[in-house]
């Protein structure tokens, strides 16, 4: 199976917003660099939150009647 590649563009006039939306602080207080790197991991890890949700999603189990005596 091939892959399926996902490709973002942000125009550079825009990126500084998208930056400002991310931007935060670390738990010592430093502010975050928000880059490309950053941006797209933070993307993956949405992504495979919401296919681990799907995934338990279908997951069905079923139980036995048994009932020993």
């Amino acid at each position: 199976m091939a892959d399926t590649v996902i490709t973002i563009t942000i125009p550079d006039a825009q990126w500084s917003t998208v930056q400002s939306a991310y931007a935060h602080t670390d738990a010592v207080g430093n502010a975050v660099t928000i880059n490309g790197d950053y941006f797209k991991q933070k993307w993956m890890n949405e992504l495979k939150a919401k296919v681990k949700s799907y995934d338990k999603g279908r997951v069905s189990v079923t139980y036995s009647t048994f009932s020993p005596s």
